[in-house]
């Protein structure tokens, strides 16, 4: 890279199928909007809106990005590393980071000479006196949500999504739409649907059939797969009968 930091915005249209990946730069990853689930190891972390997560070079990871999401990403060369963190977790303890990247995100000159350049520094700076916070993978979400999303990705239904969540909140089951679009910019169902899908794809990666799949990732049946297909993953609806999940 050619400056000692730069930055990029993303936003998917799509759910992005994850990839595991390595970088020679340290980086910061930062949900603008919508929710991410990033995998390190056998951990998997769920990214929601406002959460910002390091990442030290040469992190072995996987990120998904669910559709809707808005990422912006920081990468760090090592001439500036010293100082920075050297384990992966949630960034805290920098009150002025989320106005710096707000702002990052709505450049439209990206001169290093200029204003987007000093903001970059400024950056680096900032980004030398933050703090990890280690957490559990759901703890960046309120608990009621936590229980909610713990609950659909250990394959429960609607009613146990919506028991978990009036026993953890107290609150009546018709606010949990707007809570989870709030935080996740996406309905519940919405956000079921996707981790349905990439849960079959895993399970034909595995040698599962895709009506197997289907069922075991707790989907009506191989027609309700393939709408799901179309819906978030328009590119690889006609790629055959064996889609990938790498």
């Amino acid at each position: 890279m050619p400056y000692p930091i730069e930055f990029l915005c993303q936003t998917s249209c799509h759910l992005e199928l994850p990839q595991r990946q390595r970088d020679p730069h340290a980086q910061l990853l930062h949900l603008y909007a919508g929710s991410a689930l990033l995998r390190l190891g056998k951990q998997q972390w769920l990214l929601p809106k406002g959460a910002s997560f390091w990442l030290p070079a040469e992190c072995l990871y996987g990120l998904t990005r669910l559709a809707g999401a808005q990422i912006g990403r920081v990468r760090c060369s090592v001439r500036i590393s010293q100082g920075l963190p050297t384990e992966a977790g949630f960034l805290t303890g920098a009150p002025l980071l989320p106005a710096l990247l707000d702002s990052l995100s709505q450049d439209t000159d990206l001169d290093w000479q200029g204003a987007h350049g000093r903001k970059l520094l400024v950056l680096r700076d900032t980004l030398q006196t933050c703090s990890l916070r280690q957490q559990a993978p759901l703890a960046a979400l309120d608990p009621g949500l936590a229980a909610v999303v713990e609950a659909i990705m250990a394959g429960g239904d609607a009613s146990a999504q919506a028991t978990a969540w009036t026993h953890t909140t107290g609150l009546s089951p018709r606010s949990l739409p707007a809570r989870f679009r709030t935080a996740l910019d996406l309905g519940p169902s919405q956000w079921q649907s996707q981790w349905q899908l990439l849960q079959t794809l895993d399970g034909i990666k595995r040698g599962l059939s895709e009506a197997q799949a289907a069922t075991a990732a707790g989907l009506s049946g191989l027609a309700a797969y393939q709408r799901l297909v179309q819906r978030y993953l328009p590119k690889h609806a006609h790629a055959g009968n064996r889609s990938s999940a790498s």
